[in-house]
């Protein structure tokens, strides 16, 4: 849960707000930070503090930190709900303190709707810090059992350091997409108020078509209409400015089989033949299975035999 939160894409006013929460869930940044272990599981008592060194690489655009503990069952009746509170706080190399994103509850339209600021958090069991262009080094995560009634609170500390930059996420190489169809490309990046560019290749990035300039920089995603081409060396390319990136690995784009036809059958074999696709250097068919479609041959040409029927 930590880890979806704190990886999460900005949606609504900067930090968490009470129309988006932490944003829109970004899959790949989680697994990332799973992946490199950037996370500590530990316990906190009554009173006691404990710390932590997190190192911050340079050319970090935005670094967050965050703590998250499941609270302690409350008391409907309670005037607050926390039960367990820890209260955490973060200082650089120069012992500069930074504090966790709080909002104002206030029951209006316009206190709900401010910006969250640093402060001391006493309402909830997840807090995060937000660190905009860090400085490189070592620092140090303070947690503190401020408040915990009930025994010892076990808690999570996860870290996100986003790269300034950007990065296509799909295609990424291996996908095959149809002639004429439509695509949803996407990518991730870092926070900035530049527009992104998308651009599309049929031949291994040595000439480039663009799909769309101007997408505004919120955007992550956009709809691709396939072109009508047949080819496997197709890349996609995200630019920001002086930044961009391209697919990892070509994918292939090819139109769909047509006229398929059955051209005999017999006790033990049956023959397919279909209209040849230009540029296709073989096929694959395949069959359902007991609860799949299973690869069962390929061919060099236009027409099979699959034997075993």
């Amino acid at each position: 849960k930590a880890a979806l939160l704190n990886t999460a894409s900005e949606l609504g006013n900067p930090g968490p707000d009470f129309i988006f929460g932490w944003g829109r869930v970004n899959a790949k940044r989680a697994y990332d930070l799973l992946a490199n272990n950037n996370f500590i599981f530990d316990s906190v008592s009554q009173g006691q503090q404990k710390t932590f060194n997190i190192t911050i690489p340079a050319n970090i655009s935005l670094a967050k930190v965050m703590v998250y503990w499941h609270d302690y069952e409350g008391n409907p009746a309670a005037a607050k709900a926390l039960v367990n509170d820890l209260n955490i706080s973060m200082t650089d190399m120069s012992s500069t303190n930074f504090l966790p994103l709080i909002l104002n509850p206030t029951p209006n339209a316009t206190t709900l709707n401010n910006d969250a600021v640093p402060g001391v958090d006493t309402l909830n069991n997840v807090e995060q810090i937000q660190l905009v262009n860090p400085a490189s080094g070592t620092y140090t995560l303070s947690v503190d059992g401020f408040e915990v009634p009930q025994g010892v609170q076990n808690f999570y500390v996860v870290w996100d350091l986003v790269e300034d930059g950007v990065t296509v996420t799909y295609p990424n190489g291996a996908e095959g997409f149809v002639s004429g169809e439509e695509e949803v490309i996407r990518w991730d990046a870092s926070e900035s108020s530049q527009t992104f560019a998308a651009d599309y290749s049929t031949d291994n990035g040595a000439t480039w078509a663009n799909i769309a300039t101007n997408i505004t920089s919120e955007k992550r995603q956009l709809i691709f209409n396939v072109p009508s081409v047949s080819t496997d060396q197709a890349l996609i390319r995200i630019s920001r400015g002086s930044q961009s990136d391209v697919s990892d690995n070509t994918f292939s784009v090819f139109p769909e089989i047509q006229n398929l036809t059955v051209v005999f059958e017999c006790p033990d074999s049956v023959g397919l033949q279909w209209s040849p696709v230009a540029g296709a250097s073989a096929y694959e068919v395949s069959m359902l299975g007991a609860k799949y479609m299973d690869s069962v041959a390929t061919s060099a040409n236009n027409s099979v035999t699959i034997y075993g029927t």
